[in-house]
């Protein structure tokens, strides 16, 4: 009888200590939610241009899927022997890919080759010369301008700074406005965004069958914004 007696205490005592501990994270949730205020701040800046990235293609098409591919092998081959020594040009070739083009009928009538290659520069006469140069066998897909990350990084350190100088200004002229003492952050978040001018839709209207000289493409790298959001809530204190 007695040891029903002591497992019936020691069970009352576990349910009164877990409804006291539940007591008190209901009070601490409902003291954390009292006088919550959420808020943002930001700091931009605008950051030169420094990186030029150009994705041009090799794309031909044949009755035979081997000869297709033969040719876009032949203008990559030729592309990159122009590329090399250039040790301020960063290239590489990728998304090769052959596939059939079908005739009204539902007919294989040709096949289709392609791939791209991509180059990378600081160096933006250097590029605009070579550009001009590929353009004799390949097509520009894809011209845009960007910021180095050593760039951006060092720019995103001071704006962090700025931004949450920003955030501290705002929670204080809360906290004067309703009357608190003073305030405590309950979180807060930091997001990066970068937003960079492209030449998105610049292509070679030159004639895949045309090989004349092509003039170099006038460049105009821009600048980038970099920014920095800061939101979070804060607990004002009476």
């Amino acid at each position: 009888m007695k040891t029903i007696q002591s497992r019936v205490t020691r069970l009352s005592c576990v349910f009164i200590s877990f409804f006291c501990a539940m007591s008190s994270v209901n009070s601490q949730a409902e003291a954390l939610n009292y006088n919550v205020v959420s808020l943002s701040a930001s700091a931009q800046e605008d950051l030169p241009n420094d990186l030029m990235k150009v994705t041009l293609i090799s794309r031909h098409q044949d009755n035979r899927a081997d000869q297709a591919a033969h040719k876009v092998n032949k203008d990559m081959a030729w592309a990159v022997k122009q590329l090399k020594g250039n040790d301020s040009i960063d290239y590489q070739t990728g998304s090769y890919s052959t596939h059939p083009n079908y005739s009204k009928n539902n007919r294989v009538d040709a096949w289709i080759a392609s791939q791209v290659l991509t180059i990378k520069s600081e160096d933006f006469s250097q590029v605009a010369k070579l550009i001009a140069k590929l353009q004799e066998q390949l097509q520009v897909q894809q011209m845009s301008f960007l910021t180095k990350d050593s760039s951006r990084e060092a720019v995103q350190e001071k704006l962090i700074s700025k931004a949450l100088a920003a955030f501290k200004r705002k929670a204080s002229i809360i906290k004067d406005a309703m009357g608190a003492e003073k305030y405590e952050v309950i979180n807060i978040n930091i997001d990066q965004q970068r937003n960079s001018p492209m030449l998105g839709a610049y292509r070679s209207e030159m004639s895949m069958k045309s090989r004349d000289a092509v003039a170099a493409p006038v460049l105009e790298a821009g600048k980038s914004t970099v920014s920095i959001h800061v939101r979070g809530s804060i607990q004002l204190q009476h």
